[in-house]
């Protein structure tokens, strides 16, 4: 499905147009969770509202707006649906990345409008055979975000070279929805409305202009940053990524947060006292998830300055990465907090409460935004020791 949307949109409007369909999500994530899917309905509003043209590129009439534009609007729609705020920030972000292909491929992409509905995983899993004019790609992959309403699919592999004397290398291949099959796998506690199933790909020819090398795109020297005008193309993919995807977490902590301050409000309507130790953790959990919000604002703005100024270093792509996990860390346990003391009706099955639990679980487990992973990789950067990981 894709909704043609030409017009140029401000930052503003795109923001203001994230809180309006805020309240329309809300109202439609016990459904959205029971379908495991975003219906067309919210998938077309989404389309309509500009956020998946928010990244691409100005040649093909996108809006080429900062990394801080999309975080905003998927923190204000995971304040009604983080299935659906994940969805809107992946998207949008997949968008950017076909920029980072071959000029031939964003030309076929963003033939007829200036985005479309793309799913991606860098993961290698898949493996390809070199022929004549591209590569032949077989594997399976999981975790495919919102493909069931996507046209397009990014997905990582390793070329297997037939000479002994190369190494395989690994590449990101962009192929039609249609050429590959979803599995229905997607049966999880978490971000069920995300429709992340797996897809199978049996010997899919991919012509080589739409093929990619994956180190080039973590380092910011993809094939679109030599065509494209702006910097913005020069973006690492990790980064990017891990800052993008912390934005749901944030915006669920946010509604979390509300929802206690509404049952405090709810006692002083009765003229029932707040104990002295809800108002200290009224206090503590707003203040902690400020300070994990100006910490991604920080770090996104420190990112492009530096992307801008060819400034950007190995080292500081770690960093953000471990800030990225230690926000999402922050928002897990805020929610767990007050889950813990909000009584046993907030955990039936019909209660935002508990399903922005089990979401924020999820976000909390994806590779990207693994605590343990990222410390230990900007440790040894730290000491000078190799480390073993790409994604940074």
């Amino acid at each position: 499905m894709v909704v043609v949307n030409i017009k140029k949109l401000t930052r503003e409007e795109i923001i203001e147009n994230a809180r309006q369909i805020r309240d329309e999500v809300a109202k439609v994530a016990i459904e959205t969770e029971k379908r495991g899917n975003i219906s067309d309905e919210i998938v077309k509003k989404l389309c309509e509202a500009g956020f998946f043209s928010a990244m691409t590129p100005s040649e093909f009439g996108g809006h080429e707006m900062p990394l801080d534009v999309v975080f905003d609007v998927c923190d204000y729609i995971a304040q009604g649906c983080v299935s659906t705020a994940w969805v809107t920030c992946l998207v949008s972000v997949h968008n950017w990345m076909v920029g980072l292909f071959p000029w031939e491929a964003q030309k076929e992409v963003f033939a007829d409008n200036n985005y479309n509905l793309v799913s991606a995983t860098f993961s290698p899993k898949g493996k390809a055979i070199k022929t004549q004019d591209g590569y032949t790609l077989s594997g399976r992959w999981p975790f495919i975000t919102g493909v069931k309403h996507d046209s397009w699919v990014i997905v990582g592999g390793m070329y297997l070279p037939n000479s002994t004397d190369e190494k395989p290398v690994p590449k990101v291949f962009l192929l039609p929805q249609k050429e590959v099959e979803i599995l229905d796998t997607w049966y999880v506690s978490g971000m069920k409305g995300t429709g992340s199933n797996d897809i199978q790909i049996n010997e899919v020819f991919v012509p080589e202009y739409r093929v990619a090398n994956l180190i080039d795109l973590l380092n910011g020297n993809s094939p679109g940053s030599k065509v494209l005008k702006s910097t913005n193309f020069q973006w690492c993919v990790a980064p990017v990524t891990a800052l993008s995807g912390t934005a749901p977490a944030i915006g669920a902590a946010k509604r979390v947060i509300q929802i206690y301050k509404d049952k405090l409000h709810s006692f002083l309507d009765k003229n029932v006292e707040v104990r002295q130790t809800a108002l200290v953790r009224l206090s503590d959990i707003m203040v902690r998830l400020e300070t994990m919000e100006l910490l991604m604002q920080d770090s996104i703005k420190d990112m492009m300055l530096k992307t801008e100024t060819a400034s950007l270093t190995l080292n500081d792509r770690a960093k953000y990465r471990v800030q990225c996990t230690l926000a999402v860390k922050e928002c897990k346990s805020i929610i767990n907090e007050v889950l813990d003391v909000m009584g046993s009706r907030s955990h039936y099955l019909t209660e935002e409460l508990q399903r922005f639990a089990r979401d924020i679980a999820m976000i909390y487990s994806h590779i990207m935004l693994d605590f343990d992973g990222a410390n230990e990789v900007y440790g040894k950067l730290q000491l000078g020791l190799p480390h073993n990981t790409p994604i940074i």
